[in-house]
């Protein structure tokens, strides 16, 4: 006899089940009514059961063929044909048995009927004559539905399925996402399983599929490849820095999460968010997810994790900062020279009238001394000062030549120091150079020049005047330094040089630029940029297009995968393109979870003392928006709530100084009666108020930029009518 052959029903159409039994040949003795002597087989041929297995009974059924021959003997003989497994196969009733009559002379082909009712193996036994034969029936899922595809480690994904009823196991099958090309990664014992975690790799989008089975000593018989499947790609996974704090009188706690499968973690800090970080500790014991550091005080540090794993992986963390503040005091100092081109102290800050001009003062910190840059014509004069107690020691000048326009200043993370100058281009020539960003090393020796040319592009053509009604302000990630403006644009079809935004992406190493079409704001009157942990993050001061505080986020600045998303985060009553705004921007920050953006403001939308709207007469509060760092989603705090129709306090221009990523520093002059005072104000990441203390016969309009110099926010002023510069300090606590 031919062994029996196993059959299963796979996915929408099954399989093809034909059973014939053999004849029941009458070889025997006369005395005998049917011969017992008969065989089960499969073979080849016509007869198909067929259904579609949705979780209910298969109402199809299959005929099992058999020929028989009767003689006349001296008794009735009776087959009969059971299942094993009823809710697999099921024998119809009018078929389970026959009776072959003694007195019977005949010969034929019959059949007996069977009913598919579920996912399994059920044995098909038929007796007569005292013999029994069998068959195994395999029944296998017609499909098996993935559910989900989630990712669950450094290096793996859990695909998720609908378990099967009689199903012995799984097969989880990926293949890239664009193709058809499953392999098999993993098989699952047991039919009770729905989930699985299955390696891959990164940064390669797959899509699984399951295919059920049922299997029997060895014997396994699949389903079909026709179930729902889904995609997933694993993105670079590892250990994420979840603080940075105050341990004892001056070391800093660095804590992160623990990661399965590493090897090691590495801890590396700098003394700048963008620059150059370097390896301060090394965990070969993955149990292990702190590490504290000593440090000095005053300072801000910035850390992040690298996680190794086994297979030579390895993943970088987002920043994370902290800073513990030095004890100081508040002074007033008065510089014995007078530094050429620092902002007076009369001038109104940022803004003139609607929009933000171009700082013409900026600090910076070189060889642990506080440097004063100045413009001062077709020269940049630099202040270097001494100590803590900010003396002014030396001056250097250094000639940028001639040009129309002054856009900015800005010392690189890679220690070179950016020039940004401009020239107006009202014949609208493409090819005509309107902005030139100077190279400078760190002892001012010219090195390269990026040349900007009129044809530069953002959603409009051309740059008609450079800087105009706007700022001028960079940025710097590895090679790439990022500078945004704004610009009057060629004429238009209703005859006007309409003005917006405009940015550029500069490659320092070859000082070659590229429009960077990173987000439009039409008008735009002041611009903020920051990058933090690969992603940029601008800020708009919008008066049409949209008219509101406009955030642009790009996530993976400069990549394949960048992504854009804006968001308007205050918007602006009033009509399209009215200039006044009732508005300004100081500052904008990038914390842990937040973009911290602060300011002077009307109401508008959002309630002052009962106060909705804006008008010309009524006088600003000090605003806060916290817009979280992925979604842009955002909230406004008032830090001032004066009544804007009622109050005499006036409130001058902000600034913001960042002191980590959970601390920021929020400087503005209030004036009321003819007193005025320094207020100096700590919100920490989530926009709450930690700190506040006010300083008499102190000045801060929101001129420049102030910086944070061992321990404490300094900046210069000139005093209105007087050629003396003096500097302020004041100790940065919460």
């Amino acid at each position: 006899m031919r062994k029996v052959q196993k059959i299963c029903l796979q996915f929408l159409c099954v399989v093809i089940l034909t059973v014939f039994l053999l004849p029941l040949s009458v070889q025997a003795e006369e005395e005998s009514a049917v011969s017992a002597d008969f065989s089960i087989e499969t073979t080849d041929g016509n007869n198909y059961i067929t259904g579609i297995f949705s979780g209910e009974n298969y109402t199809s059924s299959k005929s099992f063929l058999y020929s028989y021959e009767v003689k006349t003997g001296t008794e009735d003989l009776k087959m009969t044909v059971g299942s094993s497994n009823p809710s697999v196969v099921k024998v119809r009733a009018e078929y389970a048995e026959r009776t072959f009559y003694a007195n019977s002379r005949s010969s034929g082909t019959n059949s007996i009927y069977l009913e598919i009712k579920g996912v399994g193996i059920s044995t098909i036994t038929l007796s007569l004559a005292g013999i029994e034969k069998s068959i195994d029936v395999y029944i296998a899922p017609e499909q098996v539905d993935v559910t989900n595809v989630v990712q669950s480690g450094y290096n793996s994904v859990t695909v998720s399925w609908e378990k099967v009823s009689g199903c012995s196991g799984y097969i989880i099958e990926k293949s890239p996402a664009e193709k058809n090309q499953y392999v098999a990664v993993g098989t699952i014992v047991g039919g009770d399983t729905s989930s699985a975690q299955i390696m891959t790799s990164w940064n390669e989008e797959y899509k699984y599929r399951v295919i059920g089975y049922v299997e029997k000593e060895g014997n396994r018989v699949l389903g079909k490849e026709w179930g729902i499947t889904k995609k997933c790609i694993v993105i670079e996974n590892g250990a994420e820095i979840a603080s940075v704090k105050k341990s004892g009188a001056s070391s800093l706690k660095i804590q992160w999460s623990s990661i399965e499968g590493a090897s090691e973690y590495e801890v590396y800090r700098s003394s700048s968010e963008n620059g150059k970080y370097s390896k301060v500790y090394t965990v070969s014991d993955v149990n292990t997810t702190t590490y504290t550091q000593k440090v000095s005080k005053g300072q801000t540090y910035y850390y992040y994790v690298i996680t190794k794993y086994p297979e030579g992986y390895q993943y970088t963390s987002k920043s994370l900062s902290g800073f513990i503040p030095k004890k100081s005091k508040a002074a007033v100092i008065s510089q014995k020279t007078a530094m050429q081109g620092v902002t007076y102290a009369g001038q109104y800050g940022d803004y003139v009238g609607n929009w933000a001009n171009p700082d013409t003062t900026y600090y910076y910190i070189a060889d642990g001394k506080l440097n004063v840059v100045s413009v001062d014509g077709s020269a940049l004069k630099i202040y270097t000062l001494k100590g803590n107690k900010l003396k002014h020691t030396t001056t250097k000048t250094v000639n940028i030549g001639s040009y129309e326009k002054w856009g900015g200043f800005y010392h690189g993370t890679d220690g070179n120091f950016y020039v940004a100058v401009g020239y107006d281009n009202l014949s609208e020539k493409d090819n005509k150079t309107v902005i030139k960003v100077y190279q400078y090393n760190k002892k001012w020796k010219l090195k390269k020049t990026c040349k900007i040319k009129g044809k530069a592009t953002n959603a409009f053509k051309g740059i008609y005047e450079t800087f105009r009604a706007g700022n001028c302000r960079m940025d710097m990630q590895g090679n790439t330094l990022y500078l945004v403006t704004a610009r009057t644009m060629y004429v238009g079809g209703d005859g006007l040089h309409h003005q917006s935004n405009i940015a550029f992406k500069i490659n320092t190493k070859i000082m070659k630029y590229k429009d960077s079409e990173g987000g439009y704001t039409s008008h735009s009157f002041n611009q903020f940029a920051k990058f933090k942990d690969g992603n940029l993050y601008q800020v708009d001061h919008g008066d049409a297009y949209p008219r509101a505080v406009n955030l642009t986020i790009i996530n993976s600045y400069g990549t394949d995968d960048q992504e854009v998303t804006e968001k308007s985060v205050f918007k602006i009553k009033g009509n399209i393109g009215d200039n006044a705004t009732g508005l300004t921007i100081g500052g904008m920050e990038v914390g842990a979870s937040n973009v911290m953006i602060c300011g002077t403001s009307q109401p508008h939308y959002s309630k002052v003392k009962g106060v909705k709207g804006w008008d010309s007469s009524w006088k600003k509060n000090v605003y806060l928006v916290v817009a979280d760092r992925e979604t842009g989603k955002s909230s406004i705090k008032w830090l001032t709530k004066n009544n804007p129709k009622k109050t005499t306090i006036i409130v001058g221009e902000t600034r913001m100084v960042k002191l980590s990523d959970e601390h920021f520093a929020i400087l503005y002059n209030t004036t009321n009666a003819g007193v005025a005072k320094l207020n100096y104000v700590v919100v920490n990441n989530k926009g709450k108020k930690v700190y506040s203390k006010t300083y008499a016969n102190m000045s801060c309009v929101g001129a420049s930029q102030p910086i944070l110099y061992k321990g404490n926010i300094v900046w210069a002023e000139t005093r209105w009518g007087e050629n003396a510069t003096t500097t302020y300090r004041i100790p940065a606590i919460y």
